[in-house]
């Protein structure tokens, strides 16, 4: 029973590389978003019956025509301690990634919630501290989650820095910014399209999609599960922070945090996250009495 439980494990191991390519981040950065507009427009343009659009490799099975992309935490980094995270990401050498990202202050905030809010209580037996401390709710504040050695602040700009550096690695990378998502879906989702080899999907698909996966629609869906996906479901219907799609901001995380914690992320993206990412500090205004983006 064990040597065939391993075999399966194998098995198992090895499809996950079986694929055209890879949609990583790390969590909170919007990838549902990115994977709900790609999966709709792929089923618009090739005709396929889903229930459940956020699983993109299902949509690919018997479809040679269709690439097959996988989706994944890349072994959820915010599990981790920053000296825990690899220095290069060679398992994907020679592979084909999309790398998404979000300003990093947006996403820690919103992982908090998701720490505090959707994070399901486990219980382990006591010689398992360790998956206590990574998979457990946190139970303290904000300002102490972004200083938190598992998964803080640290952690996050740690895996960006990996990829920044690991992006050579792969045989052909992609960029995705939350942000320039915000400011024109259409080019990103475009380029996105473009990228997995989908480019006979057209303009009038991709902004049927971006309309079907619109911050709107995505809370009504979450709200009556209609996704037929688990993970898009809130925690508690009546807490507003518990769904999956909370606020869908950018630059929200200011209404969350006080001024010496912005102070503190803004120090430490400044000290150590690659530039290739284009996100800067704030600054306060005196006049305004309060935080601005720089």
């Amino acid at each position: 029973m064990g040597l065939w439980k391993n075999v399966k494990k194998l098995r198992k191991r090895g499809k996950k590389w079986q694929h055209d390519y890879f949609l990583l981040s790390y969590p909170k950065c919007g990838r549902t978003w990115l994977t709900l507009q790609i999966g709709r427009a792929i089923q618009q343009h090739f005709g396929v019956e889903s229930q459940n659009l956020l699983k993109l490799s299902r949509m690919a099975e018997g479809r040679p025509d269709i690439p097959s992309i996988r989706i994944t935490h890349d072994r959820a980094p915010h599990r981790k301690r920053p000296r825990e995270l690899p220095a290069l990401k060679e398992e994907f050498r020679g592979r084909k990634v999309i790398f998404m990202v979000r300003d990093p202050r947006d996403v820690i905030v919103s992982y908090y919630f998701h720490k505090t809010r959707r994070e399901k209580p486990h219980t382990f037996w006591f010689f398992q501290k360790r998956r206590r401390e990574t998979h457990g709710p946190f139970t303290g504040t904000i300002s102490e989650f972004l200083r938190f050695d598992i998964g803080g602040f640290d952690t996050l700009l740690r895996y960006y820095n990996v990829w920044a550096d690991s992006r050579e690695l792969t045989e052909a990378f992609l960029l995705v910014r939350y942000e320039d998502m915000h400011e024109d879906p259409e080019r990103e989702l475009r380029r996105v399209l473009d990228f997995l080899g989908l480019g006979e999907i057209t303009d009038d698909e991709a902004r049927e999609a971006i309309a079907f996966a619109s911050f709107d629609n995505m809370r009504k869906m979450e709200a009556g599960e209609a996704t037929g996906s688990y993970k898009l479901k809130p925690a508690d219907p009546s807490d507003a922070e518990s769904f999956k799609v909370r606020k869908g901001k950018v630059g929200g995380y200011i209404d969350y945090l006080e001024p010496e914690d912005v102070d503190y992320l803004d120090r430490r993206m400044a000290e150590t996250l690659s530039d290739i990412y284009g996100y800067e500090p704030c600054v306060k205004s005196a006049a305004a009495g309060g935080w601005n983006r720089a």
